[in-house]
Order: structure tokens, then sequence, then C-alpha cells
């Protein structure tokens, strides 16, 4: 468990330095705007930015949900469907096993 914890205490602050560096200069940029302020713009400065994050990751998840099925029809077409399952299976077990090492 304890494992665990400190797994997602990294994972996150390495993620957070991401969000720092880049995301939150980027809200900087645009909301520090003096001609806004008091305005009610920066809402819908805030509204433009996300939306365009999840348009973003919408489709860059599209993509790779493409690239992944296109494997998965060639290699069912090519008939390694099986092999290519067992050896993935392999790896990980092997992985693991490793790692307890």
């Amino acid at each position: 468990m304890m494992a665990i914890a400190v797994a997602v205490l990294s994972a996150s602050l390495i993620g957070s330095v991401h969000c720092a560096a880049m995301c939150g200069g980027l809200v900087g940029v645009y909301a520090a705007d003096p001609a806004r302020r008091g305005s009610g713009g920066r809402g819908a400065a805030h509204v433009a930015y996300n939306g365009g994050r999840l348009i973003g990751y919408v489709g860059l998840g599209a993509i790779a949900g493409a690239v992944g099925a296109s494997a998965d029809l060639a290699g069912t077409l090519a008939g390694v469907g099986r092999v290519a399952a067992l050896g993935a299976g392999v790896g990980i077990a092997a992985w693991g096993t490793l790692s307890l090492l």
C-alpha cells in the first residue's frame, strides 16, 4: 500500500512541473491581460483555452485509437493476433518478475 502511495505522489509531483511550466504559463499570458481586467472577458478566455485543450486531447486520443485499431486489424489479417497476445502476456509477466528481483 505504501508503494502505491509513493508512486502516486511521485507521479503527481512530476506532473505538477508540467502544469506549472506549460499550462500555468499559457493561462498567465491570457489571464493577465490588463484590457480584460474587470470586464468579465477572462471567462471567455478560460472557455476558449479549455475548449482548445479538450479538442486537442480528443483529437490525439482518436488518432492513437485509430493507430491501435489498425495494428489490431493488421495482426488479425496476418493471423498473428494470438501469437502477439501471448508474447505480450509473457513480456508483462517477465517484466513483473524481474522488477521483484
